[in-house]
């Protein structure tokens, strides 16, 4: 099953469920490897190969707009 269409059959809380979920396996992919690793380590990324702190940085700053997206589509309140 193509990913949107996957996606889009999920109620709102279900998405945000996956969502975070999918998020602290992403977050937790850094820690998975040592230090010489992680060293050495490049993430692909839009604006081309990134070490780990680069894209922390980006991460964070698109977590910090995104997370609260996620958080309050599905609250009712």
């Amino acid at each position: 099953m193509p990913v949107w269409e996957h996606w889009n059959a999920l109620t709102g809380p279900a998405r945000r469920d996956a969502w975070r979920e999918a998020d602290a396996r992403h977050l937790a992919l850094p820690d998975s490897v040592d230090g010489s690793q992680r060293a050495a380590l490049r993430i692909p990324y839009f604006s081309g190969p990134l070490s780990v702190p680069e894209y922390a940085s980006y991460r964070l700053s698109e977590q910090s707009v995104h997370a609260w997206d996620v958080e309050v589509a599905v609250d009712s309140a």
